[in-house]
This record gives structure tokens, sequence and C-alpha cells, in this order.
């Protein structure tokens, strides 16, 4: 009896291995480091108030402007957020939308601030998600649905660019803890290893040729879902919990 269980063990360690070793581990484009902060948003909307009282004096006086300022300028500011991943609306990021986002767990609110799985798919780099279960959070999981029906881009998807930790402040960033490795699951089958540098910044995994691509019809896909699963840790200086701010899509069809 020993001998057969021992005989089991083994054959399932190597069937084990050899789905593991089947999985790509894919590594980032270099950090694109991220200076936010309170001070700079300040200075962000004393700055855009200025140019659009200036460029209101020059079109009341005939002058030509950039076209970029005029619409600046006929735009309602709360529109242009410092925090968004287009904090100036006309360099906008083309990104494919995922229609619900949700996780294993969830830090529970503290004063006005949430840690809710939407948080890492709202665009911005001031709220976050962040895991809600004693430790480090290693084995919870967010995952991102897609309609086809509803948003017929998605049918292709070739980059993921995450923004790891808590981006909002450096002393934010630095006191949580961040994501080392993410599995990553395709319809719940998992079908790469994404290895996070740990940097106040933001880095994209690039699938060649797509890590999606719809079988069917653009307009007729069927749902699917992305689900990234924290495998492995970098530690916080004060705090277990383990935070990602956000992670957005692009692809060839994104507009």
């Amino acid at each position: 009896m020993r001998l057969y269980i021992a005989i089991y063990f083994f054959i399932t360690s190597i069937l084990t291995l050899a789905q593991q070793t089947t999985i790509p581990v894919i590594k980032p484009s270099p950090l694109k480091q991220l200076n936010l902060s309170t001070e700079g948003e300040a200075q962000f909307y004393q700055a855009r108030k200025k140019r659009i009282r200036e460029t209101a004096e020059k079109m009341n006086k005939g002058i030509a402007v950039p076209r970029e300022h005029a619409d600046e300028y006929r735009m309602i500011p709360e529109d242009d957020d410092y925090w968004l991943i287009r904090s100036q609306y006309y360099t906008w990021t083309p990104t494919i939308y995922s229609d619900t986002v949700y996780a294993s767990s969830a830090l529970a609110p503290q004063g006005a601030n949430t840690y809710i799985a939407k948080n890492a798919n709202d665009l911005s780099y001031k709220t976050a998600w962040v895991e809600g279960v004693p430790g480090y959070g290693v084995g919870e999981s967010i995952t991102y649905h897609f309609s086809g029906s509803v948003f017929p881009r998605n049918t292709f998807i070739k980059t993921i660019t995450v923004a790891n930790g808590y981006i909002k402040t450096e002393k934010a960033f630095t006191e949580n803890s961040r994501v080392k490795t993410l599995k990553l699951y395709l319809n719940d089958k998992l079908i790469a290893i994404l290895g996070l540098a740990d940097g106040r910044g933001i880095q994209t995994f690039t699938f060649e040729p797509y890590l999606y691509q719809s079988p069917k019809a653009k307009g007729h896909e069927d749902p699917w879902t992305l689900k990234f699963e924290i495998a492995d840790i970098y530690k916080g200086t004060k705090y277990d919990d383990t935070v990602i701010s956000e992670i957005y899509f692009d692809g060839p069809h994104a507009h």
C-alpha cells in the first residue's frame, strides 16, 4: 500500500511540474514612474484654471489659440481629473473596458476611502483595490468580466497595464504591500504568470499575437473573463494589505 501511495504522489508531482512548466512567465516593459501627489493635484488645477482664463481672454479678442486649448475651454472642468490615466483628456489613452469587475475579498472601508474591486477598474490612480483577508492576501484574486455584445471592440486584447501598489502617495505605496507575481487566468484557465517590478508606476505586459481573440464575428462575442490571482508579494513597511491601484487593457481595435 505504501508503495502505491508513493507512486501516486510521484506521478502527481511529475504531472503538476509538467503543467507548470508549460505556463509562460511574462515580464513587463520597463517601469514608467508616476510622481502623483496631492501637491501635484493642486498645482494641476491651478495651472488649468490659469490656462482656461488666458484662453478665454484670447478668444474674446479674436486671437487664435491651439485647438486643444479651445476644446479645454469649452469643457466642464470636472471632466478632467488629475488622477485619471489620461490626466490631459487630449492625450487620451485608448483602453478596452470590462463591464463588471469583482474580487474574492476587499478591505473594509476606512472613512471615505473604499477598497472595492471596482477601484481597480475606474481608470484612476487615486483609488485602489485592497484584498481583505488576514495576512498578505496570497491566493486572493480580482476578476474582469467582458461582454462582447456590449463592447464589440473587446474582440482583441494585446496588452495589460498594471499600476502596482497604492499609487496615491509615496508613503501609501511604501507602507502597503505590492504584488510580486500574478497568476493570469482566461475563463478560469491558467494561461500565464506575470512577474511585476516593485516600483510606483505602470508596467505593461505584451502578448503575441494576442492575449485574447474572439472566435466569433465582431459584435457577437461570448462573455469571457480575466482573473488575476496574487501568488507572491513585496512586503510593505507597515501593513500586510496587498494593493493594486489599476489594471487596464488595450488592443488594435480600441478607440
